[in-house]
């Protein structure tokens, strides 16, 4: 078997995920999971604990069992690849979503389960193995197989393993259907002007977007970081804060951060995230009248170098089942790879998904048919540390955690 080529930084580790349907039959080695377990781990949270849970399975009767049920019923049918039988284990996230406040139809369990799911991949990818979010499928068939207690719900599955290293020939109908869908949708990605505005939605930024990756080469603190441990080490580094210096952020830095966020997965790779990047103070004092905690103390997103809306501009709002509009992962997708950018750089940030959805639209025009899924404050941290008390804000845990993840 050919040698995987491990990343060397965390851009490299978000390039090369993708999401691979055709794998080698042995199971993951362990110590490859480990990376990813230890992401996972480090995952923020709006609580004190996780909503979310993680299984891997590598038994092989058990994930036989999840995969049937994940190809069962109507929405089963567009994974009948996993039909092939080369699928060595399997990773399920489940969540409670009594564990984690909501707002209206915003339910904050997918968010911080998106997040932690994505850190996980991004690490087992890193650590060489191969995922793929499975989105489609019908809860009922899952929980039995899986055994879940009443009231939880399941966010996500993917299969788990080594990616095919073989030459695919072309009678191997699920080798010639990864290599279509890497070819049709993984390398098909919105350029950033068409993602990213400034001030306002659909007004265009007023500097050149193009990633710069000699500067990136000289600021990444991931590089020289062993492969399986790039995300972690990121997780760890990463500053959730309430007050920021007075700097500015960089226009290259900010370029990476919406890099970053271009190439994560999606649904059907649907892309339907927009970010509007808010830097004129006017419009930042605009913005502290749509978010508050529940004193009444006001979010201070003047204090940050810039404000970002992250967005989903989809209209049909799809969705998989009750609660689990695909809005509510997709985005928090690829805020998790902002989050784990703005570390890479020295930054920090404040994830804010608690505020008045409607007011903070019309300060940045954002269309009626979209949705505001959070501010993200970014800039460069303090020396002393400040945490504010905001009930809705992400905060990383203070030791990684021991529950949350299970190997089986």
């Amino acid at each position: 078997m050919a040698e995987i080529k491990k990343p060397v930084s965390l851009i490299e580790v978000i390039r090369a995920r993708r999401s691979v349907r055709k794998y080698e039959p042995e199971a993951a080695p362990r110590k490859a999971l480990n990376g990813a377990v230890a992401a996972a781990r480090l995952s923020a949270a709006f609580g004190s604990s996780p909503s979310w849970n993680i299984k891997v399975i590598l038994d092989e009767k058990h994930a036989a069992a999840c995969r049937k049920a994940a190809m069962s019923g109507f929405k089963g049918k567009t994974n009948v690849w996993m039909a092939a039988g080369d699928i060595p284990g399997m990773a399920c996230v489940t969540a409670n979503p009594d564990s984690a406040p909501r707002k209206g139809d915003k339910q904050f369990y997918l968010m911080e389960t998106a997040m932690a799911f994505e850190n996980f991949a991004l690490a087992a990818s890193a650590s060489g193995l191969g995922t793929c979010w499975l989105g489609a499928f019908d809860e009922a068939p899952v929980a039995k197989a899986l055994e879940l207690p009443k009231g939880t719900r399941i966010v996500a599955m993917s299969p788990i393993g080594i990616p095919y290293q073989k030459q695919i020939t072309p009678l191997d109908i699920t080798g010639q259907f990864d290599r279509f869908i890497k070819k049709r949708l993984h390398y098909q990605r919105r350029p950033l002007t068409e993602t990213v505005f400034l001030e306002k939605f659909g007004k265009p930024a007023v500097w050149d977007l193009t990633p710069d990756a000699e500067l990136l080469a000289g600021a990444s603190i991931s590089a020289g970081l062993n492969a399986d441990d790039i995300v972690p080490g990121l997780l760890k580094k990463t500053r959730f804060v309430s007050t920021f210096a007075k700097k500015e952020v960089e226009e290259w830095k900010l370029n990476w951060l919406m890099e970053a966020a271009r190439l994560a997965p999606s649904s059907s790779n649907s892309q339907i995230w927009r970010f509007v990047i808010i830097r004129c103070k006017e419009n930042l004092w605009r913005l502290e009248s749509c978010a508050h905690n529940e004193r009444g103390l006001q979010t201070p997103f003047p204090e940050a170098g810039v404000v970002i809306a992250a967005i989903a501009d989809d209209g049909s709002q799809r969705a998989r089942g009750k609660e689990q509009p695909y809005f509510m992962i997709d985005v928090p997708i690829a805020i998790s790879h902002i989050s784990l950018m703005a570390a890479e750089l020295g930054l920090a940030l404040n994830i804010m998904p608690d505020f008045h959805e409607g007011r903070a639209a019309r300060i940045i025009d954002a269309p009626s048919r979209s949705r505001i899924v959070a501010l993200i404050s970014v800039g460069y941290p303090t020396k002393r540390d400040i945490h504010g008390d905001f009930p809705m804000q992400m905060k990383l845990p203070s030791k990684p955690r021991k529950k949350g993840v299970e190997i089986v």
